[in-house]
């Protein structure tokens, strides 16, 4: 799942994760002052000779988010970059390097902070003279929602009928767990994966998927094997109960493995990289890859910026794909499978697509956000062939509905190159990145306002990537009979 936050708190932001380091520049350059907005993203940047304020707004309220004293260049330009003749500001960390990246977040410079920002600036929890009001966090909700999801049409949502349900729910009295229950049911019609709702403990209050998914399968397998109802009420989720049901998810997903697995010839033939995430071994002639994640791949280090911590995963992801597509070389034709892979960060899918391209500025996909009415200029992503280790033989790419965000990304992008098969199910339909608002109460609430379009402008949320092939995944009789009929049909798309 694809997160970014603009603030200057260190890697788990995506922006200015240095701040305050020890710099001989004593200010920030004057090309970098004054005011930046993004209001696709309701961000706004303040920057002076030597400080940073961040900004969250919705159409009637504002909130300072973050605030660095001695914030020097240097600074900022591990994080953020000036674009179109100094006119604009990328924001590039959390999308990856400064010379590896999928498309940042764009701020355009504005005379002075909006009015919602200089008159009524909301106090946070913490502040001196900060009062509970929830319906106050509740108004803010729906505006977030109202100013920056990407598309109520798409499921017929009127979220102004929502939000007049929803506070017509919120007690004088009410907690604020109930604050949160509340929420949560506002936004349950939208059935977006890349909603969150969560507290100020972290607990997240929001489940719900485009599609069915192998875990949503596997509890409703548990349910009739312990015959209960499904869903399965949360009150007759005892301790062991739960465990049991953990245990048999767990080893559902280590069978789909090992009927993967059971397709080499020798155990010992499987090799593994980057802790596992990439798994692969040759059968007849076909070479075999699984990608387990899009993000993992890095140092597991708090003092890594988010630039440093996307070297490390580029590093490492490089690393263990030199390997195995050097094993895999001759092979006659490789399968690439992200049947499960949740997803992660988009350059990464970027990095693993440039080992398949063979032509320079290969349109792979576009990307823009909501803007109010309309939309941010479209971002055209290119990829040219990687200058490391290639595969430019036939490839069938797994996927299934649990392909997800940054995983869908991988497939779209890989579904441009000539070369390429899709085999399985359609995706699960998630892309947009998750925009992520801290409320003032601690409250963090995530929504998709991206749109991810293929070159010919397809776009695929809610409905998936579609195949080329389609071919059921990991059913209880395939998993009966130890066969795994996606990938029998790659073998065969491959060897034909």
């Amino acid at each position: 799942m694809k997160i970014f936050k603009l603030i200057c708190i260190g890697v788990t932001a995506a922006s200015m994760v240095a701040c305050g380091s020890d710099s001989s520049e004593s200010q920030i350059s004057s090309k970098y002052q004054g005011v930046w907005q993004s209001p696709a993203y309701g961000q706004i940047y303040a920057i002076d000779d030597d400080s940073l304020k961040s900004y969250l707004y919705t159409s009637s309220y504002c909130w300072l988010e973050d605030s660095q004293e001695d914030f020097t260049t240097a600074d900022l330009e591990v994080s953020a970059r000036l674009i179109s003749n100094e006119n604009q500001l990328e924001v590039f960390a959390g999308y990856g390097t400064e010379e590896f990246s999928a498309p940042g977040m764009v701020f355009s410079k504005i005379d002075v902070l909006p009015d919602v920002c200089m008159q009524n600036l909301t106090l946070s929890v913490g502040d001196d003279g900060y009062q509970v009001d929830y319906q106050r966090d509740l108004a803010m909700v729906y505006e977030v929602f109202r100013d920056h999801y990407f598309d109520f049409s798409q499921k017929n949502i009127d979220i102004d009928v929502l939000y007049q349900l929803a506070l017509e729910q919120l007690l004088v009295d009410s907690t604020e767990d109930e604050l949160l229950e509340v929420i949560v049911e506002m936004l349950t019609p939208l059935a977006d994966t890349h909603i969150q709702v969560i507290s100020p403990d972290g607990d997240d209050y929001y489940t719900a998927t485009n599609k069915p998914t192998l875990v949503s399968q596997f509890v409703a397998e548990f349910a009739q094997l312990y015959q209960l109802p499904f869903p399965i009420p949360v009150e007759l989720l005892t301790p062991q109960l739960a465990a049991d049901l953990n245990a048999y998810i767990a080893a559902m997903y280590q069978l789909q493995w090992d009927i993967v697995a059971g397709y080499a010839h020798e155990p010992a033939s499987i090799k593994t990289a980057a802790n596992g995430l990439i798994r692969w071994f040759e059968v007849d002639n076909v070479g075999y890859i699984y990608i387990g994640s899009m993000t993992g791949y890095g140092e597991s280090n708090p003092d890594l910026t988010a630039t440093e911590l996307a070297q490390s995963e580029l590093d490492s992801l490089n690393a263990a794909l030199d390997s195995a597509l050097t094993d895999l070389t001759d092979t006659q034709g490789l399968i690439v499978d992200v049947r499960t892979n949740n997803g992660g960060s988009d350059y990464i899918s970027l990095a693993i697509t440039q080992r398949f391209v063979d032509t320079p500025a290969t349109h792979v996909y576009s990307k823009q956000a909501r803007e109010g009415d309309h939309r941010t200029e479209l971002v055209d992503v290119l990829l040219s062939p990687s200058e490391r280790v290639q595969y430019l033989s036939p490839v069938a790419v797994l996927v299934s509905a649990n392909t997800v965000s940054a995983a869908e990304v991988f497939t779209l992008a890989m579904a441009q190159l000539p070369q390429v098969t899709l085999v399985g199910e359609s995706t699960q339909g998630s892309f947009s990145d998750v925009l992520s608002f801290e409320l003032p109460n601690g409250v963090e609430i995530g929504l998709s306002n991206e749109f991810y379009l293929s070159p010919g402008q397809d776009w695929y949320e809610f409905s998936g990537v579609p195949v080329d092939a389609a071919v059921p995944f990991f059913t209880l009789e395939q998993r009966e009979n130890d066969q795994d009929l996606v990938l029998e049909t790659a073998f065969e798309l491959l060897v034909e």
